[in-house]
C-alpha cells in the first residue's frame, strides 16, 4: 500500500504544480503544529500525553515520565527543525527533516502495531505517508532546480 502511494506521488509530483505545492505546504504546517503540540503536551502534561498514546494510568511513574520527556524533546526538535528549514526556504534540508519525521512516525506505527495500540496506528501511518510524500516533492524540486541551473550555465558557456 505504501509502495503504491509512493509510486503515485513520484509519478505525479511536478514541483511546478501549484495545487501540489499548496498540499505539501499544508503537510509541513500541520506537521509543525502537531509536533509542537504533542511535544509541549508531553513535557507539560505527561498524563495527557500518555493517555493520548494509549498508556493512561492514575499516576506517572519515573519510567513513564522519562518516556514522556523523551517523546516531547523529539517532537519539539522536529517542529523547530521544520520551522527553521521552511522559514529559511532550504528545500534539501526540509526534505531531510521530513524524512526524519516520516521515519519517526513509521517507527511509532510499527510499535503501535506490535503492542496493539490500534488507536495510535492510523495517525502514525497517515503522518508517515504525508511526510514521505512531502519529502519526495521537496527532493524532486531541489533536483530539478539544480538541473535547470546547471543547464542554464552550460548554455551560457557555449
Amino acid at each position: 500500500m505504501v509502495g503504491r502511494f509512493m509510486a503515485q506521488v513520484g509519478a505525479r509530483s511536478r514541483p511546478s504544480d501549484p495545487s501540489l505545492g499548496v498540499l505539501v505546504g499544508t503537510v509541513v504546517i500541520v506537521g509543525v503544529v502537531l509536533n509542537a503540540v504533542v511535544g509541549l503536551l508531553s513535557l507539560l502534561a505527561p498524563t495527557g500525553f500518555l493517555a493520548a498514546v494509549g498508556q493512561a494510568s492514575a499516576s506517572v511513574t519515573p519510567a513513564t515520565s522519562v518516556f514522556a520527556e523523551y517523546a516531547g524533546a523529539r517532537e519539539l526538535a522536529i517542529a523547530v527543525a521544520l520551522i527553521v528549514c521552511a522559514a529559511s526556504r532550504i528545500a534539501p534540508a526540509l526534505a531531510g527533516v521530513l524524512v526524519v519525521a516520516a521515519t519517526a512516525n513509521t517507527l511509532d506505527a510499527v510499535e503501535a502495531l506490535a503492542s496493539g495500540r490500534w488507536l495510535q496506528l492510523p495517525g502514525a501511518l497517515l503522518f508517515a505517508m504525508a511526510f514521505t510524500g512531502a519529502a519526495i516533492w521537496f527532493a524532486r524540486r531541489t533536483r530539478q532546480s539544480a538541473d535547470s541551473a546547471s543547464g542554464s550555465r552550460g548554455s551560457a558557456e557555449t
